[in-house]
Order: C-alpha cells, then sequence, then structure tokens
C-alpha cells in the first residue's frame, strides 16, 4: 500500500522540544517572587487556559491578562500527568476542582475555559511504556475534557474545536450562508479535471505522533493528472481548483473584534512553506459586504476565536478555511497591528 500524496510531498518536521521551557508569565513571577506575588491584585475574572509550552501568544498574553486583572491559570499538556488532578463530582460544581500544581480552583470560580494546542498527543509517557495502558489514559482523559465542554463554564474555545468543526463542514457552512468556495471535491480516487487543484489535508496539517516532533504536511498545486492512483486511494484529501492571480487575505477575529492582513510576496504553493518571514504581511480593511457574510458564518458555527483564510479573486470573495485555535502573533508582530489587544477586550466582554 502507497503512503498518501501529500504526505509523499512533504518533508517539514518541525521540532520544538528546544520550546518545552515554561515561558508563563504568572508561573515564573510566583516562581521568583513567591505564591504571594499575585495577593494584592483585586482581579476581576478568572479563566483556565489549556495549552502547551510552545504557545507564543499565551506567553505574550500573560502579563497583559494581570494588567487588566483577568487571572488565570495555564495547563500545559506536558505537565499534565504529573502535575494536574481534575475532579468532577457530577451533582456539585462547587465541590469540583482543578488543581495544578500547588493551585486548587473550583469550578464555580472559573469564568471560563479556553482549550488552545491541546492535544493527547502530546502526552508525555516514560520510555517503553504499555502501550495499552498509553491508549486506555488517552481515551479517560479524552472522556474528562469533553465533559468540561458540557459542564456549565463558559467555554471560548472548545476541547478539540477542530474536530467538532473539520474542514468539510466548514466548507458546507460558507456555501450554504451565500459565500463562494472554489470548485471542491474531497475524495480518495482521481476524477476528471482539465483544472490545476490545489490539494490539501482534510484535516489538520500538523502530525505529532512522537511528543514535540511535529510533521507538517501543507498544500500543494498540482494536475490530478500526474498523481498516482494508489497515493490517492489510501486517503480523502481536499481537491480545489486553483485560484490564479488572487490576493490572500487572513482574518483574526475575537468575538466582534475583528482585524485582517494580506500576504505579498508569496511564492511557494503554500505560503506555510516559505516561512513566515519570507514575505511581507500588511494590514488590509474588511470590505462591508465581507464584514457581512463572515458575521453570519461566525453566527452560524457558533465561534469565538478563530482566523479565517479567504481569497479574492477580482473583487471576487472565496473562503477556505478557519483555524479554530486562531494563532496570531506572528501576524501581529509581521503586520504591526495590536491583534492581542482585541484578544483582552474580548475577553473581558465575555467572561
Amino acid at each position: 500500500m502507497k503512503t498518501p500524496f501529500l504526505y509523499n510531498e512533504n518533508d517539514n518536521v518541525l521540532n520544538i522540544s528546544n520550546n518545552s521551557k515554561n515561558m508563563d508569565y504568572r508561573y515564573n513571577m510566583q516562581k521568583i517572587l513567591g505564591q504571594s506575588a499575585l495577593k494584592d491584585i483585586q482581579f476581576e475574572r478568572r479563566i483556565i487556559i489549556f495549552t502547551r509550552y510552545d504557545d507564543p501568544e499565551i506567553d505574550y498574553l500573560g502579563k497583559e491578562f494581570l494588567k487588566n486583572k483577568i487571572d488565570y491559570l495555564r495547563i500545559n499538556i506536558e505537565d499534565l500527568l504529573k502535575h494536574t488532578v481534575i475532579n468532577l463530582v457530577p451533582d456539585s460544581k462547587s465541590d469540583s476542582f482543578i488543581s495544578h500544581y500547588c493551585e486548587k480552583i473550583s469550578l464555580n470560580e472559573i469564568d471560563a475555559i479556553w482549550f488552545r494546542h491541546f492535544s493527547l498527543q502530546s502526552l508525555q509517557f516514560p520510555k517503553d511504556y504499555d502501550e495499552v495502558a498509553k491508549e486506555y489514559v488517552v481515551e479517560q482523559w479524552n472522556s474528562i475534557f469533553e465533559s468540561l465542554n458540557n459542564w456549565g463554564i463558559n467555554i471560548i474555545n472548545k476541547y478539540r474545536s477542530w474536530e467538532h468543526l473539520p474542514k468539510p463542514r466548514q466548507l458546507k457552512i460558507a456555501s450554504s450562508i451565500g459565500m463562494k468556495i472554489p470548485k471542491t471535491n474531497i475524495i480518495n480516487k482521481k476524477f476528471e479535471t482539465s483544472k490545476v487543484q490545489f490539494v490539501k489535508a482534510v484535516m489538520s496539517h500538523n502530525i505529532e505522533i512522537t511528543p514535540n516532533i511535529i510533521n507538517r504536511i501543507y498544500g500543494k498545486k498540482v494536475k490530478i493528472e500526474n498523481i498516482n492512483d494508489e497515493e490517492l486511494e489510501v486517503t480523502p484529501s481536499i481537491f480545489q481548483n486553483y485560484i490564479p492571480n488572487n490576493q490572500e487575505v487572513r482574518v483574526t477575529f475575537f468575538g466582534s473584534n475583528f482585524s485582517a492582513a494580506t500576504y505579498k510576496n508569496v511564492e511557494m504553493d503554500d505560503w506555510h512553506n516559505q516561512g513566515i518571514y519570507g514575505f511581507n504581511i500588511i494590514p488590509y480593511n474588511i470590505p462591508n459586504e465581507l464584514q457581512d457574510l463572515l458575521n453570519k458564518f461566525i453566527s452560524y458555527t457558533r465561534l469565538k476565536v478563530g482566523t479565517i483564510d479567504l481569497i479574492n479573486e477580482n473583487g471576487k470573495w472565496f473562503f477556505l478555511e478557519v483555524n479554530t485555535n486562531g494563532d496570531w502573533r506572528w501576524l501581529e508582530v509581521q503586520s504591526k497591528q495590536n491583534i492581542s489587544q482585541d484578544c483582552i477586550r474580548f475577553l473581558k466582554e465575555e467572561i
């Protein structure tokens, strides 16, 4: 059996093992100044953030949270098995709690939960840990975090949000509310077309089998007759008519707070392969008619946070996909927009 087409075309591997230092502002503030370092701040809100060490957005936002009287507890997936306890009492929210290192918080005291880069694929098991036991551990934790989606707490972003809103569903919703999408086939077989296709993964383009080693399987422009049949049949892929002479725009949103940026001088099939410093990113003003469609999409999907990728061809807007994690720090740095403040404003409104 052949391995999948896109997998064969990509050798892009990201090693984030060097990013395993805890850069969280709150954690390091208490580590240096002691547990009493926060006692003089009159917090107005409290949020739990489930993520990983490698999360530059939350690294940067930590200080901003505290300045804006938002207390937060960051729980990294790498610390889950050794430093975290979750107790859920079905008939008592006040007796249910989350404890992390030296802190214990009742679910009654939590205003919101935000799931970001939090995947059980990144759990830190000992070397040679029993494979059946590992699968058992993952299943049990999956059930706990899925349960938190429905525990009467404001959820900023659902646990495994990318699975609740996969790309085929995104495209279906966008089309149903009047947004244009490129001519699309989601299929595991060759089909007849004279158009150049842009092929991409149905789910995430990041595959993490070994913790901290991420295989990145990005999209590719191709003529379908040049692909080996067996490479297509092994798994479905998204095929879309390639749109030439286009302008790609990324919209970042936090509730009703929007910002947008457009990419210039992109030379690769997928801009990810060029690296974020290989092209120019400049602010973009969202036209009113597009804003109306974006509002409809966000309302229908009930998303609160995300980044939406769009293409403009001769004044016609095409929806590509939405990233439910909504990474924005690199956009903020490159385009010189204050996107992080949009996030703070949203959280103060939301919780």
